[in-house]
């Protein structure tokens, strides 16, 4: 699947890694802002004691809403009491997920614990929480063991625990302050100043909720860059401050409570706020720089700032952290000499040492006094999104985007326990042709074989590296696929889990590619514009088809494979014939983005835009049309029979519809963007993936 939502964000990210959260979140403030529902207090769900490898999580999610459809077809029969009277009995609804049994659909299974978006101790050293994208998990400090998690309808990339450990603080992406029991996960309050603009997408590395150090205030940031201050025995709002123009991207309370800093995305400073007055105090300048966070030291006296100084969009960005005076607001010292970006970074509890992430995975410790390298923790290629020190100042924990928790000795650098099970966004989801197997391909390079009856690992065939965007499986089961940014499509043999080969002749990433029928020819659409056709059994490329304008977005095979239907950025849907390279129609749809599907029984072609779905016949006559009620397109599927179409949005939702345009059923258990989805071959599951991290499957569930 195509990288989303963004053409900004997309090469920031992959060029810079880390550096590309920050610049999503403007353009994503103004576009998403209406995406997510305020949440209900959710069900508390234990999680195993065992550390998780990446596996199935059974859950009791949030049910599906059900949309009201035409009832089933109810049959006359006589009683043998009573031949003339007739009783009306329901006809047995299909497994199969038809125009019928569609509104029974219900999520049954979950893939994944999401993303990592902040980790923080517990104030007595004995937890460790994680703010994840599909909600707050709580691991034993020690051995990482799972203890508990609080699962909630939207994405969480911030929270903080009260000063006396009793209270955890939610931060949701309305801005909204969600306040937790931190043993039961009972919601015992919910702090919000209501507004005409909120975030309705949020994304990593925003931390935007923080108490003060003896818990009389919380402070939450909103997506139109105020922060609200709150008392925190009452909920009781104190005061709001303009922080920025933009969506903050942190906010940070000194030691007593008296500052309040703020940062925002493309600002390049920080501000310096009094909470009793809400008057401005200073500005920090952080030229050319995106923040990425900041903390006061453990005594006040310094704010730590990190980020990432960009100089050109064609060079990589500097790490870089800066200590400031809090009396006189001057710079102090910059600790530079990093490539990358400097992630999360945080003091140790006697405020000696600085700790924060760095390029290639590594957590770097500093001495604040000298400015000097103390340690470099070596990394897995991956930066650590959250670095944070124990209270006794003896360990440190991280979270990379890898989708491990590490903890480190913050003495030695070494390595005490690891917890894995979260991931970056699932980018595509393959099945194989009985439905045994799930292939998957993920944002950080991952590409794993799953076992769908045990839900364990089988094989992982590609590990952190160029980030792996679609995911195919062979109709033979001969051969599996990915397409990856590193402009190649790699193949592997599924059984033994060795690299065939990997084509080359793409010029940039491969964003989307799929096996024709009997196996033996693969499509692949790059962001260089073109679709080209493989051999798979050479690696040869039969052709290379140009004519869209932008990066693609689909190709899908016609039944025969005869046909092969492709759609980009540049709003064109075009079929061409697989034979000859030669194109038998285009259509301008006069949108950008467009997804697009070839029915399994060959009748009729899909494609979605912004606003639509529209069908056609094979000749390019259009069928129907009406709207998608998503906000974006991401995904589009029919099921086996081709009776059932399932499309996927920028909102996390899934819709059932009939051929004619009848909407079946909603599904609703992402909490961002669907990035793909597949039936198995059987027709009674459906499987999602999404930029939350998870895999959810789908069944017909009476």
């Amino acid at each position: 699947m195509k990288k989303s939502h963004s053409r900004l964000e997309t090469f920031v990210k992959v060029s810079w890694g880390a550096a590309g959260i920050l610049f999503v979140i403007v353009a994503a403030a103004l576009i998403y802002q209406w995406m997510f529902t305020t949440p209900s207090a959710p069900e508390i769900i234990s999680l195993p004691t065992e550390v998780p490898s990446p596996a199935f999580i059974a859950t009791q999610p949030p049910t599906a809403e059900l949309l009201v459809i035409d009832t089933p077809f109810l049959q006359p029969v006589a009683t043998a009491t009573s031949p003339a009277q007739l009783v009306e009995t329901p006809s047995p609804v299909s497994e199969v997920i038809d125009p019928v049994s569609a509104r029974l659909v219900k999520q049954t299974a979950q893939l994944g614990l999401g993303t990592i978006n902040q980790v923080v101790y517990s104030p007595d050293g004995s937890q460790i929480a994680v703010a994840s994208s599909t909600g707050a998990h709580f691991f034993d400090a020690r051995t990482l063991q799972p203890l508990n998690y609080f699962p909630t309808e939207v994405w969480i990339s911030s929270l903080a625990y009260s000063p006396d450990g009793k209270s955890v603080a939610l931060w949701l992406p309305s801005g909204t302050i969600s306040i937790r029991d931190a043993v039961t996960g009972q919601e015992t309050g919910k702090l919000r100043v209501k507004t005409d603009f909120t975030i309705g997408f949020t994304t990593q590395g925003m931390h935007n909720v923080a108490y003060n150090a003896d818990g009389s205030l919380i402070a939450g940031g909103v997506g139109d860059g105020m922060v609200h201050l709150f008392e925190a025995a009452t909920g009781k709002l104190l005061r709001s401050i303009r922080g920025s123009e933009t969506s903050l991207s942190g906010i940070a309370i000194s030691p007593d409570g008296k500052l309040l800093a703020t940062t925002a995305v493309f600002e390049g400073l920080v501000r310096i706020w009094e909470t009793a007055t809400g008057e401005p105090v200073s500005e920090v300048p952080m030229e050319n720089s995106l923040q990425t966070s900041m903390n006061f030291s453990p005594d006040g006296s310094l704010l730590a700032v990190s980020g990432s100084v960009i100089n050109s969009i064609t060079t990589p960005p500097q790490a870089v952290v800066s200590l400031f005076d809090t009396t006189s607001w001057k710079k102090l010292r910059t600790l530079s000499d990093l490539d990358g970006i400097a992630t999360q970074v945080t003091f140790s509890p006697d405020g000696k040492t600085l700790a924060f992430g760095a390029e290639k995975g590594s957590v770097i410790l500093w001495n604040v006094a000298s400015g000097k390298k103390i340690l470099t923790i070596p990394g897995v290629n991956h930066i650590p999104r959250s670095v944070v020190f124990s209270p006794d100042g003896k360990t440190l924990i991280s979270g990379a985007i890898d989708g491990y928790l590490r903890l480190w000795d913050a003495a030695t650098g070494r390595e005490l326990a690891s917890a894995n099970g979260f991931s970056e966004e699932i980018t595509g989801v393959a099945l194989s042709p009985d439905g045994s197997t799930l292939l998957t391909a993920s944002e950080n390079g991952n590409v794993i074989l799953w076992d769908v009856a045990t839900r364990q690992i089988l094989r992982t065939l590609a590990s952190l590296g160029d980030r792996a965007n679609s995911a195919a499986y062979s109709p033979t089961g001969a051969q599996v696929a990915a397409g990856l940014d590193d402009n190649l499509i790699h193949l592997w043999d599924p059984a033994s889990g060795e690299e065939i080969r990997a084509l080359s002749g793409h010029d940039s990433d491969v964003e989307t590619i799929a096996y024709s029928p009997d196996g033996s020819l693969l499509a692949s659409g790059s962001d260089d514009e073109t679709v080209k056709i493989w051999d798979t059994g050479t690696g040869r490329i039969l052709h290379t088809l140009a004519g869209h304008e932008q990066d693609l977005v689909s190709v899908s095979f016609s039944p025969d494979g005869k046909q092969l239907l492709t759609s980009a950025y540049d709003g064109f849907l075009r079929l061409w014939d697989v034979a000859s390279g030669i194109e038998i129609f285009t259509k301008d749809l006069t949108t950008y983005h467009v997804e697009s599907a070839y029915s399994p029984d060959g009748q009729r072609l899909a494609s979605s835009d912004f606003d639509n779905i529209r069908l056609w016949n094979p000749d390019g006559t259009q069928l129907a049309e009406w709207e998608s009620g998503h906000l974006g397109p991401e995904a589009l599927v029919f099921s086996p029979d081709g009776q059932v179409l399932a499309s996927g949005g920028t909102d996390g939702s899934v819709k059932l519809w009939s051929i004619n345009g009848r909407l079946l059923n909603t599904l609703k258990g992402h909490r961002s963007a669907i990035t793909s989805m597949t039936f198995t071959p059987d027709g009674k599951n459906l499987v999602t993936s999404s930029s939350d991290g998870t895999v959810l499957f789908w069944k017909v569930t009476p």
